[in-house]
């Protein structure tokens, strides 16, 4: 029989024309912003890891550095490019929560409001405001939830292949993407209603799929003593926000309405026996992250899962009542403009400071004053004896300050190349035999130096125009001329801490 126009096939391309045009515009406001305060750390530090390609890194998988490095052979080294990609994927993945929704048996308000409230979630726009890890594992993510729900409610189970093709891909590209695979294999074992599938061979097949596009990064991994699962004071999760941070880090990167929105989702996923699976896997994931003291942004998969269930949930609710829906979409709408200038550059660089860094989320201003950093760098580096200057290594605190100095360097007078960093995979970058010269440390105190060198300094702290108190601020400049432990000694004592 032909279609008609009430056809769920034309139907559902219909429901989701509103939301394409809500992708669109969301690129374009990623697109817009993306110059308005600089490189974030992880960005800086993303353009370093490109040169130094690798099966890993201790930090992160290989597939975002691959990215970045085929990205700049096109474009060069320009934020636009890195903020095209994370904002293009943005986008996509509002089309992708919208597609679950209508998947999940929402109509066309649901479409829309999974749609809206995709694009206005705070843990999203942050993901797609700058280039890293999340931007693109979210992405990986949705599709291998389409797939899953498609196969979860009577689908062909050949979906299995699309479902292994997204998780293998999400291993390659973020630390998450093993917790998230966990948590499917945790969902399917304890629904009973599920467990079918584990027997099936699509299963088997898609999962064989999702291995073999992990296998290089795990032998990477296991050669080099299983970095990402590290939990210590040092290791790769180090740095989040603590198992209680964790938690009430949601009320910024989902904000009270993006909360409940998604507490409904889960509830009526649960009620549906299709779905539970959907609910362990979130759980899996939140309980994992939570217990190992994740940034709460690191929760962004489970509202991937959450926020459509919601809006199936809330057309459940608002029924054809008006005033319901008009408060829906009034608190998705309020929610996310609220919380916008915390987690994306909308507003100018001194009124986030004033009103958003020290008090609602600091992770935008760790892209502010980086040039004015490596312009202090520079006037130290420029003020040593002619002789010191050819063999000087900068030793930094951080990856992504190191990267900084390879970016900005050039331009005054510092080559690229000089910079070192013992944090996160620039531990792997030293050259053999290098600190061999006088070397100034960013970033390190005196007392922090003192087993290794008698530090001239500080010489100059860093700041920034507005006086954001971020990771670089304070930070002192020192210069060492006479190192007392080797390289090798020096790297492998900063990698520890000291």
């Amino acid at each position: 029989m032909a279609l008609t126009a009430e056809s769920p096939r034309l139907s559902r391309r219909r429901d989701l024309a509103p939301v394409l045009g809500m992708a669109a515009g969301v690129g374009a406001v990623h697109l817009v912003l993306s110059g308005r305060y600089g490189f974030h750390h992880d960005e800086l530090y993303l353009l370093a890891a490109r040169r130094h390609l690798a099966l890993g890194y201790v930090d992160q998988p290989p597939f975002v550095a691959l990215l970045v490095r085929g990205l700049t052979a096109v474009v060069g080294e320009h934020l636009w490019a890195l903020r095209l990609v994370a904002g293009a994927a943005h986008a996509a993945l509002v089309v992708v929560i919208a597609a679950v929704a209508a998947a999940l048996g929402g109509r066309r308000r649901a479409v829309v409001m999974a749609g809206l409230a995709a694009s206005l979630m705070p843990a999203f726009v942050e993901a797609g405001s700058r280039l890293g890890s999340l931007s693109v594992v979210l992405l990986w993510w949705g599709l291998a939830v389409l797939a899953l729900v498609h196969l979860l409610g009577g689908g062909d189970r050949r979906w299995w292949l699309a479902v292994g093709l997204w998780l293998g891909l999400g291993l390659d590209t973020s630390r998450l993407g093993a917790l998230v695979a966990v948590g499917v294999v945790a969902g399917l074992a304890s629904v009973p209603a599920a467990r079918h599938h584990l027997r099936s061979r699509w299963w088997w097949a898609g999962m064989a799929l999702a291995l073999v596009l992990w296998i290089p990064n795990v032998a990477w991994q296991a050669a080099h003593g299983w970095p990402l699962v590290d939990t210590g004071p040092r290791g790769t999760w180090a740095g989040g926000d603590g198992p209680a941070g964790f938690v009430v880090r949601q009320l910024v990167m989902a904000g009270p309405v993006g909360l409940v929105l998604a507490g409904a989702g889960l509830a009526w996923s649960w009620r549906h026996p299709p779905w539970r699976v959907l609910v362990v896997v979130v759980a899996v994931v939140a309980a994992g992250l939570a217990a190992v003291g994740a940034a709460g942004v690191d929760l962004a998969p489970g509202y991937v899962v959450a926020l459509p269930a919601g809006a199936v949930a809330v057309e459940a609710w608002a029924g054809a009542d008006l005033r319901r829906w008009r408060q829906a979409v009034g608190g998705v709408v309020a929610n996310g403009l609220v919380l916008l200038p915390a987690v994306a550059p909308v507003t100018p660089v001194r009124t986030y400071a004033d009103l958003y860094h020290d008090d609602v989320h600091a992770a935008l201003g760790e892209q502010i004053g980086w040039p004015d950093m490596v312009g202090l760098v520079a006037r130290v580096y420029e003020v040593l004896p002619a002789d010191e200057k050819a063999g000087v290594r900068i030793v930094t605190a951080r990856a992504g300050q190191a990267g900084a100095i390879d970016l900005y360097g050039p331009s005054r007078g510092v080559p690229r190349g000089t910079a070192l960093s013992a944090h996160a995979g620039a531990v792997a970058w030293w050259p053999d035999g290098q600190p061999a010269g006088t070397v100034i440390f960013l970033d390190y105190g005196r007392r922090e130096l003192a087993p290794y060198c008698d530090a001239m300094g500080p010489i100059a702290v860093v700041g920034n125009p507005v006086g954001v108190t971020n990771d670089l601020f304070s930070a002192p400049i020192s210069v060492c001329r006479s190192m007392r432990v080797t390289p090798t000694e020096l790297r492998e004592a900063l990698r520890r801490g000291g």
